[in-house]
């Protein structure tokens, strides 16, 4: 299950996605993070990702939210 969550410019919890699939894969992250852009989740609204360490996933959120910083965990 690949999930996102955010907060509002308000201090509201959001939540992004839930999309099954069947592993982490950087297509299925890239097919995610243009399914929320789809949504309504513009690049130029997220300043910030926290992530894990998968192989591929801070390249492949990068080619969607260029502006953004990323922290990893």
């Amino acid at each position: 299950m690949l999930i996102a969550t955010g907060v509002t410019g308000e201090g509201h919890w959001t939540l992004q996605g839930p999309q099954a699939e069947d592993k982490e894969s950087a297509s299925n992250w890239r097919r995610f993070f243009k399914d929320l852009k789809r949504q309504g989740l513009h690049g130029n609204g997220v300043s910030l990702a926290i992530m894990d360490r998968l192989s591929g996933l801070e390249s492949v959120f990068r080619g969607g939210f260029p502006n953004a910083k990323i922290q990893r965990s």
